[in-house]
């Protein structure tokens, strides 16, 4: 009888420990939370969450890199992110309103400039017959069909009448993560990109701020986590205002 006793005690000290085991492996996971972000948004994101794990120090943060027409596709398909952190507003609308992504509506975090990075000296006034002249062979700018940034580069220059007299030298991209590769690779004499790329490591030194041409940035969060929920309010705080200017973003 004793020794029946004995086996059930065990018994239930082996269940009690593995339910604590599993609730502590949920736990876990709950805390761990994966935002796709495009890439002209990644190191401001890696500097605001450094910021949110001061405040969430038990929370882990996975980042997907792509660019936003790629990770809204995978959104489409599959929920297998927790917020994203898109290079427009476009894509998080779109996934709201017709993939049933649908757990609280997108917003728009901030606003991003277009930048004319040349690899020769110009100028607001005399860049596009910098970019007509020989000198420039080719012209990088993301692919309007994962990135607004390359339709807003075409547009920019289509509203200054050279589209046609160009279009010939354009190196399309795969985002603008690339098209700031062929950039630091010298594949191009100029690029179109963010603002945000003027405070990387290997900043370009010759650009144009294009200040008529800006772009809303969108985010969207995408399950229930209590972790990712978090996120997705801190991107509002203050704090991560403040870190969106110092990487050239203009926040309202």
């Amino acid at each position: 009888m004793a020794i029946s006793i004995k086996i059930r005690l065990t018994v239930c000290l082996i269940c009690i420990l593995l339910c604590k085991s599993c609730h502590f492996a949920l736990e876990t996971k709950s805390n761990i939370i994966r935002v796709a972000v495009s890439g002209s948004a990644i190191n401001t994101m890696k500097t605001i969450s450094q910021a949110f794990k001061q405040q969430h120090p038990t929370v882990s943060i996975e980042f997907i890199i792509a660019p936003s027409g790629n990770l809204a596709g995978q959104l489409k398909h599959s929920n297998s992110f927790d917020v994203f952190i898109a290079s427009d507003t476009l894509f998080t609308r779109d996934l709201y309103v017709n993939a049933s992504v649908r757990i609280e509506p997108p917003m728009t975090y901030a606003y991003s400039k277009l930048v004319l990075i040349t690899y020769h000296k110009t100028t607001v006034n005399d860049w596009k017959e910098y970019l007509l002249s020989p000198r420039v062979k080719k012209i990088s700018i993301p692919n309007s069909n994962v990135s607004s940034f390359g339709y807003m580069a075409q547009k920019c220059l289509e509203e200054n009448q050279i589209w046609d007299k160009v279009k010939h030298k354009m190196l399309r991209a795969d985002g603008t993560a690339q098209t700031f590769r062929y950039m630091e690779k010298k594949a191009c004499e100029a690029a179109f990109l963010p603002q945000s790329y003027l405070y990387e490591q290997n900043a370009p030194k010759n650009y144009i701020i294009l200040d008529q041409y800006i772009i809303p940035q969108g985010a969207l969060l995408c399950s229930n986590k209590l972790a990712a929920k978090q996120f997705y309010e801190f991107l509002s705080a203050p704090v991560s205002k403040r870190i969106m200017k110092e990487f050239g973003y203009v926040v309202k």
